[in-house]
């Protein structure tokens, strides 16, 4: 009993001492102390929970770096990571990001913890491949996301989110995301977040994506989108009026759904979005997810543009993003 308390007693004590020393704002001190607990900890799980114990101590103090080099230091020991380890160490990276103030803290705050969250990922990954929404390495990736999204850092906010098997998080994301969009390129960015987790061997989260969106009115329901897909390619076929909030007053090929009015270019987006979906609930690959749909676009990509964007440039810069992420 007596050594099985020992390493929490350990940890109380270094905490102690941490605390002590950033009191006097000696924040190399505190990162030291625990550094030298951790080497004399007797066994990975010791070593893994007194740095993130302490490191989140660092982090609520604002010493972003020095907590971030406490858990690289730890993580980068524990290989292979144990399978106990390995299933705590996304609640305990949580916990630290959440006490670390970030709604106020400075930008490199943001980049020194998602160093820690990276080192995480990759020590925690190891030889296995994620299976299930609650997997470590997932949900390491959904705090990684809200660390990114909470400091600014828009890249690497998305970057996680189609890695964490959230989309219910990722679709209120691409919403806030694509509302400093430019309205013809919102749909782009949509098409990019499918076509990337399609190249990944996704085909489930796309498809609650596109429902969380359509959910939110970013894009129209199942049934007016493929009224749209159908007005689209035929260029002249009148969607059902149940589908849409107000099909009268709209020109030929053209939609309206969600108090937007889709023509042009950003018909033949929503069109392309509707197909990825119906085709990859298909069960395909992604290499041959795409091929289909380019076979069935391809019509409207050769079609005049409107309100001054070329459907054409649209295929060609979804072609580019496909040949990034399915190489």
């Amino acid at each position: 009993m007596a050594a099985a308390g020992a390493p929490a007693r350990r940890t109380a004590r270094v905490r102690a001492r941490i605390a002590e020393s950033l009191s006097q704002g000696d924040t190399y001190g505190a990162l030291q102390s625990a550094l030298a607990t951790v080497a004399r900890a007797r066994t990975q799980a010791d070593a893994v929970g007194t740095a993130m114990a302490c490191g989140a101590e660092l982090a609520a103090a604002g010493a972003y770096k020095e907590a971030s080099e406490l858990v690289k230091t730890a993580l980068k020991g524990a290989t292979p990571m144990e399978e106990a380890v390995r299933e705590s160490l996304a609640g305990a990276m949580q916990s630290l990001c959440e006490g670390a103030g970030l709604s106020s803290a400075p930008p490199a705050a943001g980049v020194h913890l998602l160093d820690a969250v990276d080192c995480a990922i990759e020590a925690a990954a190891g030889q296995r491949a994620a299976r299930a929404e609650d997997d470590a390495v997932p949900r390491l990736h959904r705090c990684g996301a809200e660390v990114a999204r909470a400091t600014g850092q828009i890249t690497a906010a998305h970057e996680h989110y189609i890695r964490a098997c959230c989309p219910d998080r990722y679709s209120g994301f691409l919403v806030s995301w694509s509302s400093a969009c430019k309205p013809s390129e919102r749909g782009l960015l949509l098409v990019r977040a499918c076509l990337q987790m399609l190249a990944m061997g996704n085909l489930r989260d796309p498809v609650r994506c596109l429902q969380a969106l359509e959910a939110r009115r970013v894009v129209p329901s199942e049934s007016a989108a493929l009224a749209a897909a159908e007005a689209g390619a035929s260029r002249a076929a009148a969607p059902a009026e149940d589908s849409l909030d107000d099909p009268a007053g709209c020109d030929e090929g053209q939609v309206r759904c969600g108090g937007i009015v889709w023509k042009g270019a950003r018909l033949s987006l929503l069109n392309l979005l509707r197909i990825l979906f119906r085709v990859c609930a298909c069960g395909k690959a992604a290499a041959d997810v795409w091929a289909e749909v380019r076979a069935r676009y391809s019509p409207l990509l050769d079609g005049e543009g409107a309100a001054g964007v070329d459907d054409g440039e649209i295929g060609r810069l979804v072609d580019i993003s496909a040949a990034r992420f399915l190489r």
